[in-house]
């Protein structure tokens, strides 16, 4: 089994270089799974992880009709060009493979996605943490994912090392984005 991480340009000079805050090389957990205002969770839940996909480009995203926009708004999020000047930059395409001793998990990120969705007025503090609650709830080892999640989403609450990466592909920011519209089908 492996996974699938999207990166840009300047993130993956750090994790080859290593991350001077960090002082460690490779894919680092480090954005959070859910903030500590988010309720009801358990400790673990607001652990760092990384996000990543069982698949380069898995139909359950690029082809879902409840949020038909959803993998070209994955990729714009690592393709983005505003405050960070990725513009002429590249995208890439990491791989590693998901060994026995990592805390591995798929969840089901259509549970966030739904919240998100919300008009502001119905969406509170209460339902942004029932939204997380259920996704950490659908939380199962990824040698166990039986493939039945809208949004399966790979999450790894430990580091991959640098040794354990493999660049599958790099490309121009872009024409990663257009391929995503492209095989989602959503234009707008």
């Amino acid at each position: 089994m492996r996974g699938y991480n999207y990166t840009n340009s300047r993130a993956f000079r750090s994790m080859t270089d290593g991350y001077q805050i960090y002082a460690k090389r490779g894919l680092l957990n480090v954005p959070r799974f859910a903030n500590f205002g988010i309720g009801g969770l358990p400790y673990e839940a607001y652990g760092g992880i990384i996000e990543a996909f069982l698949e380069p480009e898995p139909e359950s995203w690029t082809k879902n009709k409840e949020f038909p926009d959803i993998w070209p708004r994955v990729i714009g999020s690592v393709c983005r060009t505003d405050s960070i000047g990725l513009e002429g930059q590249n995208i890439i395409l990491l791989s590693f493979p998901i060994l026995p001793s990592d805390e591995a998990y798929v969840f089901e990120r259509a549970y966030r996605q739904r919240e998100l969705l919300l008009p502001k007025k119905e969406s509170t503090k209460k339902t942004e943490s029932d939204s997380y609650l259920k996704m950490w709830k659908s939380r199962v080892k990824a040698a166990d994912y039986k493939g039945d999640y809208s949004l399966p989403e790979l999450g790894i609450w430990n580091p991959i090392e640098q040794e354990r990466l493999k660049v599958e592909w790099t490309r121009p920011v872009k024409d990663v984005f257009e391929r995503a519209k492209q095989v989602s089908g959503y234009n707008q």
